[in-house]
């Protein structure tokens, strides 16, 4: 009886395998037909057959393999990530078939646009491949490839384009090896790559001949299944789109129409048709058909929030696409309803990419932060050009304008700020400085930064960027400002006219107040260009020696003055204010808002408020303050010409180096220091006590007082030393620092171990959380390298990273009589309780008193130095 049954099992099983030899042949046939739903349904009833054979039977990762391919093709991306990460648990770690299902994993999550997920798993791929199968392998190639990819949606071209680059080496010694044709799908691959990224640099004439080349040789192969369809289908569209961008628009139309045909026909409803119907409808919005643009563009966000969901940055970029077109027809058309229409379009693209870009923020390096967020600011600006626009007197788009900005301005500032702390990419920014600073091989950097980046993005998932991101509304702003203070937001955005579809954008500045939680203030403040211009004159005129105090100003000053003070500031006069805090945006973050002339006579620095700046007025709200603060330090007069606690060999002494930038002593600075050492008590550094290794260990001071020359050098090459090794990154913190002792030695070509400069990538790096106040006794610390919309990067900036709470800095250099002056005075009111606002206030008209009797007067002295808070209210 037991032999009977054994035999039966036996023959039951061998039935049950031919079953499922048929129904594998049965679903890979529907797939080759292109009947997705059904061999979707089939393979999932075979898929569990299976499962009495195990998870770890290849018979079963094999269907598991085919299912995989078939959501992908259905675009159920979820269902895929799922199925993949079970079959990943049974391969072997050191397979490629492990590598190749963590690459797809990692372009899984690419497409549910998880591209915090996705970016990891990319670079692990490519360092597992590199070690098993060679630098030069064509998988590492892939794997390059995938993060060009990866790196051109994030807005990093230059490094996609890196990679590209790289993949291409290895592709041309892989052709140089193998026939041409057994590597003509890679060479295609390339070509689409290089010319997808091409395209979205802008640069239309150099993606045109390498899109056109790779259909060329894809063409005669259409007829051998879906995959190469699904290829040529993705390079007609982008071909398209170039087309359309090189403003030939009949053969555009004619080429989007065949990649959505040849879509549809293999897809039906999937991501890759909406992405057709995308790039479809922003032909026909740019050549005029606004129609066939709305239908185009809805089209494509119903399929993408069907099927991708409704928090998808792909949805968003559909429904703000759709906004557009709405604003430009309801101009055509005359429909003021068309442009409300627009306005909840564009507040629901906010909500949605509220929760996306945190994810994708909190996980990018610095530099990525600022690329991916220049992909999607249009939707900011867009909505600013509407509330100053046709809604200007709709309430509703002032405040929907406002609280765009909270959001969006500034955040990049709230990731460097969460990941402070950290030690170990702290101690990796020291070593990227110091390596920089040496003069290091080029490899060593860049070894350097890649893992800085690396550490970037894992050090920011502790982040919670959106709960604060979400707390700033309006409402939440005007709850913790009493009536007496007010805020100024200002943002240089693209202005869109919504009489052409084609029409350049002009850059232009906006400012926004808040004074009720239903009313803000919106005011144009002029086109970019003009202001720029007026903010540069206006600096060049205050810091002149000979520029009279309140009488007999020369006429220039106080036209332009009095234009820039119309302009930023005349709506909010007349109103009791006691504080105001300035949100400034690019060149405005280098207005001396002091010297402001007034048409009445005096100056801002006259009239009864007290002005402190902001980098996004969302910093009212507050941040963790517990920290412990110890006794305050000063630092002054370093002695530059030290040459170290031990002589170095004077044969290593170099010599080529121009002396133009030479750190002379300020002598000033010794009895300034000591004045506010006297005055405050704490620790005093001077002389050769101020070096490098001394700074860095400084912990969490009440009171920095940092009293030195300052830097910022412009990213070209320099005669220096300091210059010929700084010019050499793009990085504004790497360029820009403070002289401490040993500097002038080490730039005439002494040997000195820490080169007797600091950078501002070093002291964001540095623990001051518990500094209530930083002071920055030294020339041109207010300056940096400006972002629109992300504030100014450089040495105030760096101090605020690293956990100060206010930043006293200097807009140009003040003489060292001047500033030892203006520092006694703004320390003396600090003893006598003052807060920092308020004592620069004091300071600055104790500088203007008509009794003084220095000869300094004037407003190049008081006007020079400025506050940069974050401590909120209170401050």
């Amino acid at each position: 009886m037991g032999l009977r049954s054994s035999q039966e099992l036996h023959s039951r099983g061998i039935v049950q395998l031919g079953q499922d030899t048929f129904d594998d042949a049965r679903v890979r046939g529907l797939f080759s037909s292109e009947r997705y739903a059904e061999a979707r349904d089939l393979s999932l009833e075979l898929l569990a057959r299976k499962e009495r054979l195990g998870r770890a039977h290849p018979s079963w990762q094999q269907s598991a393999e085919t299912l995989l391919e078939i959501y992908y093709v259905t675009g159920e991306y979820e269902k895929a990530a799922r199925l993949l990460t079970e079959a990943l648990r049974f391969a072997d770690e050191t397979s490629q078939v492990y590598f190749t299902r963590l690459s797809k994993l990692a372009g899984l999550y690419e497409k549910m646009g998880a591209y915090e997920a996705a970016e990891p798993l990319y670079l692990q791929v490519l360092s597992l491949r590199k070690s098993a199968l060679g630098e030069e392998h064509p998988d590492v190639m892939s794997s390059l490839s995938y993060l060009a990819a990866l790196y051109r949606k994030l807005g990093a071209f230059e490094k996609a384009e890196k990679h590209l680059e790289a993949a291409k080496v290895i592709l041309d010694r892989c052709r140089s090896a193998a026939s041409a044709h057994g590597r003509k799908p890679d060479y295609e691959n390339w070509l689409v790559s290089m010319g997808m990224l091409q395209h979205a640099m802008r640069k239309y004439e150099v993606a045109e001949p390498l899109l056109k080349e790779a259909l060329l040789h894809q063409e005669p192969r259409q007829h051998l299944g879906e995959r190469p369809k699904r290829f040529y289908a993705t390079t007609v569209s982008l071909y398209a789109s170039t087309c359309s961008a090189l403003g030939r628009h009949q053969q555009a139309e004619q080429y989007f129409q065949l990649a959505l045909d040849l879509r549809r026909a293999m897809l039906g409803e999937h991501p890759h048709v909406a992405a057709s119907l995308h790039d479809l409808g922003l032909h026909r919005m740019s050549s005029g058909d606004l129609d066939g643009a709305q239908q185009a563009f809805s089209e494509s966000a119903q399929i993408r929030k069907q099927t991708l969901g409704p928090c998808h940055p792909l949805y968003a970029e559909s429904l703000a696409a759709l906004a557009e077109c709405f604003c430009f027809q309801a101009y055509r058309s005359s429909d003021f309803a068309g442009y409300e229409k627009a306005l909840e379009l564009l507040v629901q693209v906010g909500h949605i990419r509220l929760k996306t870009i945190s994810k994708i923020l909190s996980t990018l390096s610095d530099s990525r932060r600022f690329a991916y967020l220049r992909t999607i600011e249009s939707s900011l600006h867009l909505i600013m050009s509407l509330a100053l626009g046709p809604l200007l007197e709709l309430a509703s788009a002032r405040k929907a304008a406002l609280e765009a900005v909270l959001r969006w301005k500034g955040i990049t500032f709230d990731a460097q700020i969460a990941e402070g702390e950290d030690t170990e990419l702290a101690m990796m920014r020291n070593k990227l400085a110091r390596l920089i600073l040496d003069a290091a091989k080029p490899e060593q950097v860049e070894e350097c930064e890649l893992e800085i980046e690396r550490l970037e993005a894992s050090v920011s998932r502790s982040m919670d960027l959106q709960r604060r991101l979400e707390s700033a509304t309006v409402e939440t702003l005007l709850k913790v400002m009493p009536k007496s203070c007010q805020l100024l937001e200002f943002l240089v955005f693209s202005k869109t006219d919504f009489s052409q579809t084609n029409a350049p954008k002009e850059e232009c500045y906006a400012a926004l107040r808040p004074y009720t939680s239903t009313e803000v203030d919106l005011w144009d403040c002029g086109k970019a260009e003009v202001m720029n211009q007026k903010i540069s004159k206006f600096r060049i005129l205050v810091q002149r020696r000979f520029l009279p105090n309140t009488t007999g100003r020369r006429a220039d000053f106080d036209r332009i003055g009095c234009e820039l003070f119309d302009l930023l500031l005349r709506p909010v006069q007349g109103r009791s204010l006691k504080h105001l805090f300035i949100a400034a945006d690019g060149e405005l973050s280098c207005v001396p808002f002091a010297a402001l002339p007034l048409k009445e006579g005096g100056f801002l620095a006259d009239l009864p408020w007290t002005t402190s700046f902001l980098l996004s007025g969302r910093d009212l709200l507050g941040t963790d303050m517990s920290a412990t603060s110890q006794e305050p330090v000063v630092v002054a007069d370093p002695h530059f010409a030290w040459k170290g606690a031990e002589e170095g060999d004077p044969a290593l002494l170099c010599s080529d180096w121009d002396r133009n930038l030479h750190f002379c002593a300020l002598e000033g600075t010794r009895h300034e220091g000591i004045f506010v050492h006297d005055l405050l008590g704490g620790t005093l550094l001077l002389g050769e006590a101020a070096t490098v290794k001394r700074f860095k260990n400084i912990e969490s001071p009440r009171v920095l007082h940092v009293a030195t020359h300052g830097f910022f050098l412009q990213d070209q090459p320099g005669s220096t030393r300091l210059e010929a090794v700084l010019s050499q990154t793009e990085n504004p913190y790497l360029r820009s620092g403070l002289a401490l002792a040993g500097a002038q030695a080490w730039q005439e070509g002494f040997p000195l171990a820490d080169s007797g400069v600091i950078t501002a990538q070093e002291i964001r790096g540095m623990r001051l959380q518990g500094t209530k106040l930083a002071v920055l006794s030294a020339c041109d610390t207010g300056r940096g390298e400006i972002r629109r919309g992300q504030g100014v990067l450089g040495l105030a900036r760096a101090f605020l990273i690293a956990g100060a709470r206010a930043v006293v800095m200097s807009l140009w250099q003040v003489n060292d009589e001047s500033t030892g002056i203006f520092m006694r005075s703004f320390h003396g009111h600090i003893k006598e309780g003052l807060a920092p606002i308020d004592a620069l206030r004091a300071a600055q008209h104790d500088l203007r008193m008509p009794g003084d009797t220095t000869g300094l007067r004037g407003l190049k002295a008081p006007a020079a130095w400025a506050a940069f808070t974050l401590q909120g209210w209170p401050f």
